[in-house]
């Protein structure tokens, strides 16, 4: 794509942005563009044409930033020499660099110097090949060291928006690009990770974008914020963060809830933000009902952190609306969601206040037999945990028999124990056992096996429930 297709002049005495230059600023188009075709015939930069450049770019660097990108967006040789003459100047630079950002982040402050027939993106593309084409220049690398943050953020929202929304023009201008510059031809996959001190940087300044609320930007900007929110001082800025991660919740985007649940994992795990964490409490119970595991896994995480606070009790309420919903999930795919439902309705039996057992007997009942079952998993910690939680239960309900006999090496007996304390519910019990026969585990299809014989005898002469067990074989 030739360079003059993508050369919009400025209209001559435009004041569109007189907010932001000097008074003949309205010249400087002009002057750049001169320079430029100078350039494209002699290809030499003399003491004066140096002099000029750093002069306007220091005096009025928006404006050249803007004229430069808008003669020559392709950075042929003759704007490459003329970004690298900025270069040789130190001030020159450290003027010129935060104006390449501002073209490169969109912001609203620019739009005064685009016109009607302008391409945003292709400005914002052209600035990041301007940073491609003098990183290297020792005045422009010291200068993007001070800026290091803003530089990254500024390329990945660049990525995000070349592999989200890439247009033709825009892809015709990547193509360009590559010709003239001989670019790698999937420039996305040349990023790589920062190292941690410049994360910390990279998620102030994510956090200040966030906090300022760009609506365009607010998607992704979350997305890398929650990759780099280890790196930032809690201590300091966590209830900043807090406040992002919750002001949406609940949200109908799924990838959104996605990002919060992520961040408010890392930021449950900060001492000092648990009072914070306790005003998402409702919103995390009712993801409890969520069919996607990962979504959650991320839930429950949030939930057993804040359940670790000091001294904390749970009232009889609360403890009943988180509660019935982790039964479910004893029975979840995911081995993950499994271990951490049945170690937090452990939790909550332990921290619900003394006049809120009663209300919460009948729901830790219901627990009975699945933690049996499960009891046999063959994953370790789940099994495990399934054990102590049944030994948990069984001293709620005061169920001294129950205890006796899960110190005992029969687990038959404990079986037989939990049927025959109500045999009213042998037909409940059969439902809870019988997904288990399709188990890949072969000891959890055996124990499910030996309960349902166990149902079995006691249903004798109730066909109706009896029907449920031939049905379930």
């Amino acid at each position: 794509m030739p360079g003059s297709e993508l050369s919009l002049p400025l209209p001559l005495g435009s004041q569109v942005a007189v907010k932001r230059i000097r008074p003949w600023g309205d010249l400087v188009p002009h002057r750049v563009r001169d320079i430029h075709q100078r350039l494209v015939s002699c290809g030499t930069v003399d003491a004066g044409l140096q002099n000029d450049l750093l002069r306007l770019a220091e005096e009025h660097p928006a404006n050249v930033v803007m004229s430069l990108l808008r003669c020559a967006p392709l950075c042929d040789r003759a704007a490459a020499l003329m970004w690298k003459t900025i270069g040789s100047s130190g001030p020159a630079v450290q003027k010129v660099l935060p104006e390449l950002l501002f073209v490169m982040e969109d912001r609203p402050v620019y739009s005064m110097f685009f016109i009607k027939e302008d391409n945003e993106a292709i400005f914002a593309l052209a600035a990041t090949l301007v940073l491609w084409v003098t990183v290297h220049m020792p005045e422009w690398h010291h200068t993007m060291v001070a800026y290091s943050a803003r530089v990254f953020v500024a390329l990945l929202f660049q990525i995000f928006s070349t592999t989200e929304q890439m247009p033709q023009d825009v892809e015709n201008f990547w193509t360009a690009c590559r010709e003239e510059h001989r670019l790698p031809s999937k420039p996305n996959r040349e990023m790589r990770r920062g190292s941690s001190p410049l994360c910390c940087g990279i998620a102030r300044h994510l956090l200040s974008l966030l906090i300022g609320g760009q609506p365009r930007w607010d998607l992704p900007a979350l997305a890398f914020f929650v990759e780099v929110l280890q790196c930032l001082d809690l201590s300091k800025h966590g209830h900043s963060a807090l406040s992002v991660m919750s002001r949406h919740l609940p949200s109908e985007s799924r990838d959104r809830l996605r990002l919060e649940l992520r961040g408010l994992v890392v930021l449950s795990k900060e001492p000092s933000l648990s009072g914070g964490i306790r005003g998402v409490y409702q919103h995390l119970v009712e993801q409890l009902g969520d069919p996607d595991g990962e979504m959650v896994w991320m839930t429950l995480s949030v939930l057993a952190y804040m359940l670790r606070e000091k001294d904390l009790k749970i009232p009889s309420a609360t403890a009943q609306k988180l509660a019935e919903p982790l039964l479910p999930h004893f029975e979840n795919d995911n081995s993950h969601v499994q271990l951490l439902s049945i170690q937090l309705f452990s939790k909550v039996m332990e921290l619900v206040v003394e006049e809120g057992k009663k209300a919460l007997t009948r729901t830790v009942s219901q627990s009975l037999l699945p933690l049996f079952l499960h009891w046999h998993d063959e994953n370790r910690c789940v099994a495990k945990a399934s054990g102590e939680t049944l030994l948990c239960a069984a001293r709620f309900l005061r169920r001294r028999d129950l205890e006796e006999l899960l110190s005992q090496p029969w687990r038959m007996k404990v079986a037989k124990c939990l049927l025959l304390q109500d045999e009213s519910r042998a037909a409940e019990h059969l439902r809870w056992a019988l997904p288990c026969l399709q188990s890949p585990q072969p000891r959890l299809r055996q124990a499910a096996l030996r309960l349902i014989g166990l149902a079995g005898t006691l249903l004798r002469g109730h066909e109706e429930e009896l029907q449920v067990l031939s049905e379930g074989e």
